[in-house]
């Protein structure tokens, strides 16, 4: 009966991960609000210098490939989700059988704004893969997890910053989580910091350092210029208070799962904290502009994942009168994550949504 189970479950996760596939691959031309862009962009580059480029080198390059084999840009787009996918699922099947909740509460949060901003999908895919390897560090996972992300960053420059987990992740853990309110203290501390200092003055010293390592020409400009726009205030609250949330539930979640004596389940969390740790140390980002609340928003894959693992094992925690609290905490942050993120991308994206969905 357990078999079965299991096999119904893979089986739906299956289906699941299809159905996000085909969402994201054959999305709306007309109301996907980057459809155009990408589309117009695959038209031009071939006949371009790469220093004209828009986009990462790893896209534009394989891009090109696919053009000058005659296909269209639903065939490359096509692709490049089903290679997203299969990352994404490999990933997160390396930390848990649950893959059924993962694809439910991915699918129904934040799910649609990477279906929208495809390299965005692509690069945080690869990342999942990529981290999964570090469940176990030696060296030969660490010099993996750091090529795949390399890969990652090919097709979107914020990849860069995962490398920062990896970092993060041979520092001894209980640092890093005896300290996790002083790491909350820090990011509140830069974010006043920034405002006392400046946008501008910081963005231009940023972008020359990141046009020097990042495989995007035009970088330099483009974060002085979409990346130096602030933020909302509204929306910065939004997605900074859960973001904190999220990140305070992987803390009150390592804390239950202690409980039990299955040693890789705790260090699996240790690693899943580590990676959350990175959206608290990042927030400062969001008071520059609403484009860097890509960075939680794709952290919050790795809370998704967690919260995926610690339902696979609920029965090895000893706490079991703490199962409906840890519910509520878990509904109430996947709630506020889901709301503000897709809050956070203004009305034009919000009227998108059913036609994203195929309702409309």
């Amino acid at each position: 009966m357990n078999q079965f189970a299991k096999r119904k479950s893979q089986v739906i996760s299956a289906i699941g991960m299809t159905a996000l596939w085909y969402l994201a691959a054959f999305s709306n031309p007309v109301h996907n609000l980057d459809y155009g862009s990408y589309q117009s962009e695959y038209t031009i580059m071939p006949g371009q210098p790469p220093s004209a480029w828009h986009f990462e080198k790893g896209y534009s390059y394989l891009g090109i490939l696919f053009s000058r084999l005659g296909l269209s840009y639903q065939t490359y787009r096509s692709f490049l989700c089903l290679v997203a996918i299969i990352a994404l699922y490999i990933g997160v099947r390396r930390f848990t059988e649950n893959t059924t909740l993962f694809v439910g509460i991915y699918g129904v949060t934040v799910f649609l704004l990477d279906a929208t901003q495809l390299r965005n999908f692509v690069m945080i895919s690869i990342v999942v893969l990529a981290i999964s390897f570090l469940q176990k560090v030696t060296v030969k996972n660490i010099v993996t997890s750091v090529l795949l992300i390399l890969i990652a960053a090919q097709f979107h420059s914020l990849g860069y910053l995962f490398l920062l987990a990896v970092l993060l992740r041979v520092i001894s853990f209980r640092i890093l989580y005896k300290y996790a309110m002083l790491f909350v203290g820090f990011s509140i501390a830069v974010i006043l910091g920034i405002n006392v200092i400046g946008v501008s003055s910081i963005l231009n010293i940023a972008g020359k350092v990141l046009a020097v390592i990042s495989s995007r020409a035009n970088l330099a400009s483009k974060v002085s210029q979409q990346y130096g726009d602030g933020s909302v205030l509204i929306r910065y609250v939004a997605v900074a208070v859960s973001t904190l949330a999220a990140f305070l539930l992987l803390w009150f979640l390592y804390k239950v799962v202690v409980t039990s004596e299955n040693k890789t389940l705790i260090n699996q969390f240790q690693l899943l904290y580590v990676v959350v740790l990175m959206a608290v140390i990042t927030l400062p980002s969001l008071s520059l502009a609403d484009d860097y609340s890509r960075i939680p928003r794709s952290i919050f894959l790795f809370v998704i994942i967690a919260i995926s693992l610690y339902y696979d094992k609920v029965d090895e925690v000893q706490i079991h009168k703490m199962r409906p609290l840890v519910t509520f905490l878990i509904v109430v942050v996947c709630a506020m994550n889901g709301f503000s993120h897709l809050y956070m991308w203004g009305t034009a994206f919000r009227g998108s949504l059913l036609y994203l969905l195929k309702l409309a």
